[in-house]
């Protein structure tokens, strides 16, 4: 709005002069104004044989495309998603038919998520939100014993700083979440993950991850030195994201590793993840993107046992 008011106040004394009417339509713009600032987009476009003609055609093009602004978020929000999955090993059987684990154990499953939030603090620069999430799974073929439930609570903390002449947004997240396996606690986890979201082009954006995971499961079985999943999780990884000139497309690869130190040494692990993806609106349907993805994880449990005199050989992952 002042930046509005000092371009009325010089263009009461030139009101031809270009630079002028090219900034205020193009405040026009940020501000949502889209007819105001075609028309004074358009008035440059027509009236300049410079580098201002070149810009407000490029701004126009743009603004074709952006013309839908997402509204802002309001303070208390809800959100959440269903979908359909098929197993094909629910229970992990292992493929050493010596073992005699009966017939396939694969299923369908129903995953549905529904949270709830609310925007403590809403500023240009800080954003805390704290929401609560309740995760279903849920099992065909007989498998209710394999049916999942899972509740968080969580604290989410956005702040953008500059460093270095470099403009980035970092976070801190809280998570404690706790699993019921067939309405039996199965574990307890506090997480806690920091990020680092940046741009080192215009139209590309890094974010950078740090994840610690304190876990804590059930039962820890016959030989706990070995059998115990409780323990801590470190993963560390870096996604990037390159857009289109319009920002509505655009594809990403992301890699992390991982580390579990856990009080059983059948659940030390490390490994990595690769991620590749692209997203793009879908063609004369309004409002609706297509993102597919495909990710490959690879573990190694280095200190694994066999607990089975059946196959007293180590397994491998």
């Amino acid at each position: 709005d002042e930046a509005l008011d000092l371009y009325e106040r010089l263009l009461d004394r030139t009101p031809q002069h270009v630079p002028t009417r090219f900034f205020r339509g193009q405040t026009y713009y940020q501000l949502g104004d889209y007819e105001r600032a075609d028309e004074e987009l358009r008035w440059v476009a027509d009236n300049s044989a410079d580098q201002y003609r070149s810009w407000s055609r490029e701004l126009l093009d743009r603004m074709a495309t952006r013309r839908v602004v997402a509204p802002e978020r309001k303070r208390l929000y809800v959100f959440g998603n269903v979908g359909w999955e098929y197993d094909s090993n629910v229970i992990l059987k292992s493929n050493d038919d010596a073992l005699g684990v009966g017939e396939d154990r694969n299923a369908g499953r129903l995953p549905l998520n529904l949270g709830v939030g609310y925007r403590f603090i809403q500023q240009p620069d800080l954003r805390l939100d704290g929401t609560y999430v309740s995760r279903i799974s849920l099992h065909d073929d007989s498998l209710n014993e394999y049916n999942y439930i899972e509740q968080e609570a969580a604290v989410d903390l956005r702040k953008r700083v500059t460093f270095a002449e470099q403009d980035m947004m970092l976070g801190l997240r809280y998570e404690l979440a706790g699993g019921f396996l067939d309405n039996d606690l199965f574990e307890m986890s506090h997480e806690f993950t920091t990020t680092s979201d940046t741009r080192f082009t215009p139209r590309s954006r890094t974010v950078f991850h740090y994840r610690f995971t304190v876990a804590e499961f059930g039962p820890d079985g016959r030989n706990p030195p070995q059998t115990s999943r409780d323990g801590l999780e470190n993963d560390l990884g870096v996604t990037h994201y390159v857009y289109s000139d319009d920002f509505r497309r655009y594809v990403f690869v992301g890699e992390e590793f991982s580390d579990d130190e856990k009080r059983g040494a059948n659940y030390d692990r490390w490994g990595f993840t690769t991620r590749l993806g692209l997203h793009t609106p879908v063609p004369y349907l309004l409002r609706t993107d297509l993102a597919p993805s495909v990710s490959f994880r690879w573990m190694d449990y280095p200190n694994i046992a066999s607990l089975s005199s059946l196959a007293p050989e180590d397994p491998r992952d």
